[in-house]
């Protein structure tokens, strides 16, 4: 799929944006970005920023030779697999950035940013805040945000990234009582950043749903977090913080698959982060229907089992998405591992395709089996459960921690 494809298609995405509704490209590889194909996603289309995705770079890896001068400048520096792939993110981030900056200049920092994962294995509240602050000293770019776990330590951990003004995109959160918990984290955040004197206006807030993994119940779900995302900015803290400049969070949807449930998730001051080819469908046979989630949902008061996701549940797909998480960063690891044992990967002429035999197919250099992620803290646990939907969450064990030293 290429821009040139969608170029031709109905201005679907710029009416999302005309309904209040951000539209991210979710996941491109160092490819694309070299080619400068989200550049012109963005000038086309109205694609307006983009969600990392450790997938792609795993898909590039395989497929292509886009990183292939840079693993092996890594390989003769003898980088470690795990710090390695970790620069590796870090480049893509920036060539991201670069692509979206003129948009994030151009919208006042309101659009063009780019979300970068942090990777697991740190642990630990601080060791997350840590990772958040060097990500993002690396990346060197004013649009650049941190994607972080809406796990309670994961939660605890944005809160202090919040405070000391850098922007997140946290999630994914399965169903009220965890997006409850992430309102209170980005509050608690944001009053911790204007008690310190900080510009609240340039601290971006995102709290991510994975649409695909809540199956049929996504649209019904959808609609009952966005009369939670309509209390939380109705809240009188929300009010003081306006004041003081903080502009509001937008829930955006994530893994939308083929695109096929966008109309049906319109709503103001929410964002889609879309793949390539789902862009494609929506531009292609898209209808948009107006807003579909504002007053649309069945009213709090009248759910059953604290709204419509029983915690059980969201719990189970909390744990699910972690555990699909860490293989996937796993994967990611070992491959990096093999690519650096290679010494100096070379480029096919189209498409990596097979590895030759005794090159990156053979056997896992020595010290390899240490490499894949273990379970770390940052990454561990589920939502922390609230008092109901859209409720008043519980402070973290980690609220109080002291906030790290500014930039």
């Amino acid at each position: 799929m290429t821009c040139a494809d969608l170029s031709e298609t109905p201005d679907v995405l710029r009416q999302l944006a005309d309904e209040g509704v951000t539209p991210w490209l979710e996941g491109i590889g160092r490819a694309g970005l070299d080619g400068g194909q989200l550049r012109r996603l963005a000038g086309r289309t109205g694609v307006q920023g983009l969600l990392c995705d450790l997938g792609a770079l795993v898909q590039g890896l395989r497929e292509t030779g886009a990183y292939a001068a840079q693993l092996a400048e890594l390989a003769a520096r003898g980088t470690p697999a795990r710090t390695a792939l970790e620069e590796l993110l870090v480049h893509d981030a920036r060539r991201a950035c670069d692509a979206l900056l003129p948009l994030y200049r151009a919208t006042d920092g309101a659009q063009g940013l780019v979300a970068v994962p942090l990777a697991p294995w740190h642990g630990g509240v601080d060791g997350t805040v840590e990772a958040a602050h060097r990500t993002v000293l690396a990346v060197d770019r004013p649009n650049v945000v941190v994607v972080l776990p809406a796990t309670e330590e994961g939660l605890a951990a944005s809160e202090r990234c919040l405070g000391a003004g850098l922007g997140v995109h946290a999630g994914p959160v399965f169903g009220p009582d965890g997006y409850t918990a992430l309102v209170q984290a980005w509050f608690a955040g944001l009053e911790r950043a204007r008690d310190r004197g900080l510009d609240l206006r340039a601290i971006a807030s995102f709290a991510s749903v994975r649409v695909q993994d809540l199956g049929a119940t996504a649209v019904g779900l959808a609609r009952l977090l966005y009369e939670c995302y309509e209390a939380a900015l109705g809240a009188p803290r929300w009010h003081d913080l306006v004041r003081a400049g903080a502009r509001p969070q937008r829930l955006m949807w994530t893994g939308l698959g083929d695109g096929g449930a966008v109309e049906r998730l319109v709503g103001w001051g929410t964002g889609m982060a879309l793949s390539l080819p789902a862009l494609a469908r929506v531009a292609r046979s898209t209808r948009l229907r107006g807003d579909t989630l504002s007053g649309t949902g069945p009213r709090i008061g009248r759910l059953p089992s604290r709204g419509g996701t029983a915690p059980a549940t969201a719990a189970a797909l909390a744990a699910a998405h972690t555990r699909a998480a860490l293989a996937l960063w796993s994967r990611a690891v070992r491959l990096v591992t093999r690519e650096l044992a290679v010494g100096d990967p070379v480029p096919p002429a189209a498409g990596r395709g097979p590895v030759p035999a005794g090159a990156a197919q053979g056997p896992v250099p020595a010290g390899a089996a240490q490499e894949p992620v273990p379970p770390a803290a940052s990454l561990r646990g589920v939502p922390a459960p609230a008092a109901g939907p859209c409720g008043a969450a519980p402070a973290s064990a980690a609220a109080s921690a002291p906030p790290p030293p500014p930039r």
